[in-house]
């Protein structure tokens, strides 16, 4: 699969916006969040929909918490290859709460195309390798995939390479981030050895697809052709 094809640009905006930087970008693909997917639509290809589960939309006393952003996903009248799904604050979202989210999008999962992923995320209940591992043995292979967020692994004191060696058969995407002291930094200008983390990707012969972050910055376009730029170098 050409690299081309595999990338990603993803970010918090509105989807319009995503769409017109991944133009200028030569970016094909797109990686909105969930409620911007539900109400606009993109000529650009979707190739997930990020949803982070917060505490208004986990409740302890359901038995299924995911149930009622499930119901709205369902309505989305497009192809959805991936769901990529994040956690709140571990104080706010409990591992059971998630774990019952989990299950509740792959029942809904179930009734379409889709394929769920859970995405690490710093200062969240899935943040550690074991945190991962504890619920990816809850689920088939087939069912739950990861979502290898390269920079929340580094600020939570893990060599990403561990996510990528330790669940080479689960992963479903992986996000190219960078930071510098605890702020977001380019890929080739920051803290985490790129290079390094490319090389354990080619040599678990992972071929999903790639994602960079469009940031609020000034200079968001430049840094981002870098970015792209950095990537290309590193899968030629």
């Amino acid at each position: 699969m050409s690299l081309q094809t595999r990338l990603c640009l993803t970010g918090p905006q509105p989807l319009d916006e995503l769409s017109v930087a991944a133009r200028r970008l030569g970016i094909d693909k797109l990686i909105p969040n969930a409620n911007e997917c539900l109400n606009t639509a993109s000529e650009l290809s979707i190739a997930c929909i990020d949803l982070t589960i917060s505490d208004n939309e986990s409740d302890s006393a359901s038995v299924a918490p995911y149930r009622p952003m499930s119901n709205r996903l369902s309505s989305i009248a497009i192809d959805v290859p991936l769901l990529s799904i994040a956690a709140g604050p571990r104080t706010a979202i409990p591992r059971e709460a998630f774990h019952e989210s989990v299950r509740s999008a792959l029942e809904w999962a179930e009734q379409t195309n889709t394929r769920i992923a859970i995405r690490n995320t710093l200062g969240s209940c899935i943040e550690q390798p074991a945190d991962i591992a504890t619920i990816l043995a809850d689920f088939p292979p087939d069912q739950l995939l990861l979502d290898i967020n390269i920079a929340d692994a580094h600020l939570a004191s893990v060599n990403p390479n561990e996510f990528i060696w330790g669940f080479e058969s689960r992963i479903g995407m992986v996000r190219l981030t960078n930071t510098k002291q605890h702020t977001p930094a380019a890929l080739s200008d920051g803290e985490i050895d790129m290079r390094q983390v490319a090389t354990a990707m080619l040599a678990v012969r992972y071929e999903g697809p790639i994602a960079l972050p469009l940031r609020r910055e000034n200079d968001v376009l430049e840094r981002l052709a870098e970015n792209v730029k950095k990537v290309r170098t590193l899968f030629p």
